[in-house]
């Protein structure tokens, strides 16, 4: 799980209520139910407030009923905004984003891509509800409650899981932090191990928590990881080949021309990213800066 940071995340939310306000007001004109009353009041912290307003101001307060689900469904109309239209709508906001790795398993791609003047060859990340929209249909359309995300996890291992704040890791407050993957030699294959044979070791996650093992569970993330073993085989193969001293010796090799600093280098033998600011950029960057900490490359 990787964090979502953006410097300008507070200006995309706001442009995400400019947008969508006035239609949303145009909707719940002449209700006066208690529960579109509600609405009204608290529109501003229904569509921009950050994950924990969302539960103690709106899911614990608001006067909803069942009975008005098809309704809410109406004006929170999510199955409209997913579309591809002119006005503002779920390509614009994760154009607006650009969240390019789902942040849910970091290891898969979520560029969007967007052709003026066609409706195809148009591309974007799905969004997952965090808070059910089957359940919190008055949040479908919540800034914080629509997670850029790969199809496999939004639609395929999550769905319709329940999830909180409580029991479960929300990619706009926080990643895994001290979750990190590692790996387990199988019995008797150290040495196949060290040469890096694939068959030779597991891949799990160590210093779990409650919530970062929900989260894993539910998205199949040790299984999903296990079958990159043969990129895994490559760090350690890189571990044995590529000492401190021989890293070094590239830098001050080609320090000014090909390198900056000594991360750099290390950058190139790994071939991802190993800083924490930059895991968000590429697919397995999490798994590659902690197995290469593991093994002494990073």
């Amino acid at each position: 799980m990787i964090q979502i940071k953006r410097d300008n995340l507070d200006s995309i939310a706001q442009s995400h209520y400019e947008n969508l306000k006035g239609l949303i007001d145009g909707r719940l004109e002449n209700k006066t139910d208690p529960l579109f009353t509600f609405i009204k009041d608290n529109i501003t912290e229904i569509l921009i407030g950050k994950p924990q307003v969302l539960v103690d101001k709106i899911i614990n307060e608001i006067p909803y009923n069942p009975c008005y689900k098809e309704e809410i469904e109406q004006i929170f109309n999510y199955d409209t905004f997913k579309r591809k239209t002119k006005t503002y709508c779920a390509y614009h906001l994760a154009n607006g984003l650009r969240v390019n790795v789902c942040p849910y398993c970091n290891s898969q791609y979520t560029f969007t891509i967007l052709e003026k003047g066609t409706n195809k060859g148009q591309t974007r990340p799905e969004f997952d509800h965090f808070f059910l929209q089957s359940q919190y249909p008055y949040l479908a359309l919540s800034f914080y409650n629509l997670i850029p995300s790969c199809k496999i996890c939004n639609s395929t291992f999550k769905h319709a899981k329940e999830w909180n704040l409580s029991d479960y890791i929300h990619p706009y407050i926080e990643g895994f932090g001290n979750c990190k993957f590692s790996l387990k030699p199988k019995q008797g294959q150290g040495v196949s191990f060290f040469y890096g044979k694939s068959d030779a070791f597991d891949i799990y996650f160590k210093n779990k928590t409650s919530k970062t093992c929900n989260n894993i569970n539910d998205l199949k993330l040790e299984d999903i990881y296990n079958e990159h073993k043969d990129y895994v085989s490559e760090i350690i193969q890189k571990a044995n080949v590529y000492s401190d001293s021989y890293i070094n010796q590239l830098f001050m090799q080609y320090e000014g021309t090909l390198f900056s600093s000594i991360g750099d280098v290390r950058k190139m033998v790994i071939s991802n990213y190993i800083t924490d600011e930059d895991i968000d950029k590429r697919v397995l960057s999490k798994l590659s800066k902690d197995i290469s900490e593991e093994l002494g490359l990073a």
